[in-house]
């Protein structure tokens, strides 16, 4: 989102704190006063129908916010969601956000992007978060992961 204003940690800091992204693909603007796009990945849930209520929150925001948002649901039998954050923070490329197991966080600290501003309005709206939940999202002093409940 380079040249236009935007920045995809701005974009996301306006509105989509279901989700911690990072900066790793390159957007699709399809307007004016579009903010481009962004690919999330998440576990897929293996009861049908049971990725729809994450597909209308995300749809919802995107449409809200003018962004294209796509997302993609990895199984996880084989661990294939772990195997794919490992090869994308490996190569550098992937997904905008992906969904990441809590003790999966401190593996990759070092490049996920700050969300203690995404932390801080959450707390102000529903209190403190769990004290487990915040040893294993903060490294270096600062929230590397939202913790999030998706799939139950």
């Amino acid at each position: 989102m380079a040249g236009n204003g935007f920045t995809r940690r701005g974009m996301l800091r306006s509105g989509a704190g279901v989700v911690a992204a990072g900066t790793l693909s390159a957007p699709m603007v399809h307007a004016q006063g579009t903010g481009g796009s962004l690919r999330f990945a998440f576990w897929d849930h293996w009861v049908p129908g049971g990725n729809d209520a994450l597909k209308k929150l995300c749809g919802d925001w995107g449409e809200k916010n003018r962004v294209n948002v796509a997302l993609d649901f990895i199984n996880t039998t084989g661990n294939q969601l772990q195997l794919t954050a490992a090869a994308q923070f490996q190569s550098e490329n992937g997904h905008d956000g992906i969904s990441l197991t809590p003790w999966d966080v401190g593996a990759y600290a070092d490049r996920l992007e700050p969300v203690d501003d995404v932390i801080q309005r959450l707390e102000a709206k529903y209190g403190q978060i769990n004290p487990v939940a915040k040893f294993l999202a903060v490294h270096q002093g600062k929230w590397r992961g939202v913790p999030a409940t998706s799939g139950t």
